[in-house]
């Protein structure tokens, strides 16, 4: 498991490096596939394997809001969200009416936490691509939230003893937790360094101890999810890292505050 995850990271981050560098459309059609793939695990996962007008429908929502927040739909894209939101309620209506029993009793709410998650956090990754030429603020985003991640990983493995939240995720522990925020206190300045030496470092050092302290609370909430399903992963298409959603959750949840310190710290 251990070696498989750090093939797929020597392998993964250079090409999602180039990726968000050039951006253009690379950055874009990759975005919109891992979107949408996240889509079908995502309601694989909350209504299981056969209800494809799930996936359907939520994967139509989540693409409508990212065109309209890559292409600058008129009149906005918060038009385009409510008009997501009103499909989804039709879809929920439709089902609970009929008593079609694919259609859970919370299937609205299962649908628009999903809708959220992909499509009015996710349009965020197009946002924060479009602050800079170079898509040095989407990385230095991206090397706080994985390093985090990293660092609890290995750390959390090699040390962690007390667990963070037995119930909801069992494997993660307070050591890795707090290994994490070091490890990505340390590594986002460090890389910084090179990669986007025009960011203020003390400014940058506050913008990766707040996302290491806090994203991890949504990638809880999403392992909480998972296990009120009975699934251990997303899916299991990448290598020991389980699904694109696995991988996906904590970026979702990171990019969106991440885009507004940004903004804070006065590093756009």
């Amino acid at each position: 498991m251990f070696w498989q995850r750090f093939f797929v990271v020597i392998t993964g981050v250079p090409t999602f490096y180039l990726i968000i560098y050039f951006g253009g459309w690379p950055f874009t059609l990759i975005l919109f596939a891992l979107m949408l793939l996240g889509c079908y695990e995502y309601a694989r996962m909350a209504f299981g394997e056969k209800n494809q007008i799930h996936s359907i429908w939520l994967m139509g929502a989540v693409l409508l809001v990212l065109l309209a927040e890559k292409f600058h739909f008129s009149p906005g894209v918060d038009f385009y969200i409510q008009i997501a939101f009103f499909s989804l309620l039709a879809l929920s209506l439709w089902g609970y009416e009929r008593r079609n029993a694919t259609f859970p009793h919370n299937h609205l709410i299962k649908m628009i936490f999903g809708f959220v998650i992909l499509g009015w956090m996710g349009r965020y990754l197009i946002r924060v691509r479009a602050l800079d030429i170079d898509g040095s603020a989407f990385l230095m985003l991206m090397f706080a939230i994985w390093a985090a991640d990293v660092g609890a990983y290995i750390f959390g493995s090699l040390i962690g003893r007390t667990k963070l939240s037995p119930n909801i995720s069992p494997g993660k522990s307070i050591e890795g937790y707090l290994s994490g925020i070091a490890f990505s206190c340390l590594i986002t300045p460090l890389f910084g360094l090179y990669f986007y030496p025009h960011f203020d470092t003390r400014s940058v050092l506050l913008i990766a101890l707040i996302l290491a302290i806090f994203v991890p609370l949504g990638d809880l909430c999403m392992s909480m999810l998972k296990r009120q399903a009975g699934v251990k992963d997303y899916g299991g298409i990448i290598p020991g890292h389980g699904g694109i959603m696995d991988r996906l959750d904590t970026i979702l949840w990171g990019i969106v505050p991440g885009y507004y310190l940004l903004f804070l710290f006065e590093l756009i």
